[in-house]
C-alpha cells in the first residue's frame, strides 16, 4: 500500500493548488461599470482583470515548499501543471521552480509548462542559467525565443 499512500499524497497535494489558484482568481474584486446604449444607461459588474500579475510571494512560497516535498520529477510536473491553471509567474519564480528538479530534460518538460505563464520576459538568462549541460541551455533557448503562436500549442 505505500504506492497507494503516495498516489492518494500527490493528488491531495494537486487538489491543494488548484484549489490556491480559484482563490487568487475569486480575490480579484468586482467593479460596476455604467454603459449608455441609446437613452438607457445601464450597470454591469465585471470582473477585473489582472491577467498579468504574477503568483503572490505568499502562495509562491506554499507552492516552493509542495514541489520541494515531492519526490518525483513527474508529480513535480503535474503540479506545475495545476499551478499554471490560474496563475502566472516571473522569470525569477520560472528559475526558482526549475531548480527543484533533478535533471535537465524534466527542467525542460517544466519550462514548456511555464513557458505560457512568465509575466515578464525580461530577465530570461536566469531561466537559462538553471541548465547543467550546454545541450540544456540551448534547447532551453530555442523554447524562450519561440514566438508566442508557438509556445501555445506545447
Amino acid at each position: 500500500p505505500p504506492k497507494k499512500k503516495d498516489s492518494m499524497k500527490h493528488l491531495l497535494l494537486v487538489l491543494f493548488i488548484l484549489v490556491l489558484a480559484l482563490q487568487t482568481a475569486a480575490a480579484q474584486p468586482d467593479h460596476v461599470v455604467s454603459e449608455r446604449r441609446g437613452n438607457i444607461l445601464t450597470e454591469r459588474s465585471v470582473r477585473r482583470q489582472v491577467r498579468f500579475a504574477p503568483m503572490s510571494d505568499e502562495n509562491f512560497a506554499v507552492l516552493t515548499r509542495i514541489i520541494k516535498k515531492t519526490s518525483f520529477d513527474e508529480n513535480k510536473t503535474d503540479i506545475l501543471r495545476v499551478a499554471c491553471m490560474g496563475n502566472r509567474f516571473t522569470c525569477e519564480q520560472c528559475a526558482s521552480l526549475l531548480s527543484h528538479f533533478s535533471f535537465d530534460d524534466k527542467r525542460l518538460v517544466a519550462l514548456k509548462i511555464l513557458l505560457p505563464c512568465l509575466v515578464n520576459k525580461e530577465n530570461l538568462s536566469g531561466i537559462i542559467k538553471k541548465f547543467t549541460f550546454s545541450s540544456g541551455k540551448d534547447k532551453a533557448l530555442e523554447l524562450l525565443s519561440e514566438p508566442e503562436n508557438k509556445k501555445r500549442k506545447l
